[in-house]
């Protein structure tokens, strides 16, 4: 806790609301405690920022593989606490980015309008690539099951991107995120 804060207030049980039983108890944060967790952020906010780029991605990687691992877990205590559906609960505890057809329910990033504007934006990621981007995820065509014969490519992920990089440059459609140095 941030120096100064309080702890927080009384505790209270989170009930199931499928069947009244007691999941867990935990501490009342009230308008205080949020400005003690603000100022903790803020202060541990300086020392992140200085770490490189790449460090702070592979942080966020491994949290992310974590949670995918602890899926079924972290569902069951959503659904638990919730009284979400176990399937929707899934869902929630890790949610990627879902590539399809437009239409399709669910789907967050549709394809390329060509086949020429998908090899395109390959080739821009890759040139960041071999000028000293680092790839997090992504940075491939997607050809499989229904995405075969359509013009997908996977969201993409760029750390360390310089400015003078063509793909930090393009609007690519919020296809790669780009992070700069720092």
């Amino acid at each position: 806790m941030a120096s100064g804060c309080t702890p927080a207030a009384a505790p209270f049980d989170v009930v199931n609301p499928a069947d009244s039983t007691v999941v867990s108890t935990v501490s009342d944060a009230g308008p205080s405690a949020a400005q003690c967790a603000v100022e903790a952020a803020h202060g541990a906010f300086r020392e992140w920022s200085a770490r490189p780029a790449r460090e702070r991605a592979q942080v966020l990687l491994n949290i992310q593989s974590l949670m995918e691992e602890r899926r079924d877990v972290l569902a069951r205590l959503i659904a638990t606490e919730n009284g979400k559906r176990l399937e929707e609960a899934r869902k929630d505890a890790v949610r990627a980015v879902r590539v399809g057809r437009g239409f399709e329910h669910g789907v967050q990033v549709g394809p390329f309008i060509s086949a020429p504007a998908r090899v395109r934006i390959h080739a821009l990621v890759e040139d960041a690539v071999r000028r000293g981007a680092w790839l997090a995820t992504g940075g491939h065509p997607l050809t499989d099951g229904v995405r075969a014969r359509g013009f997908f490519y996977a969201p993409t992920v760029l750390l360390d991107a310089m400015e003078e990089m063509a793909v930090a440059r393009e609007r690519a459609l919020s296809l790669a995120s780009a992070s700069s140095p720092g």
